[in-house]
């Protein structure tokens, strides 16, 4: 499936770059 990992998720977020995270799940990694 086209779904990230959540630890690598995770990670994205801690190192300041939403972009790279997936744009359906922006509203959802609180």
């Amino acid at each position: 499936d086209g779904r990230i990992n959540y630890d690598e998720f995770v990670a994205m977020m801690r190192k300041g770059n939403p972009e790279t995270a997936p744009k359906k799940r922006r509203h959802d990694f609180r």
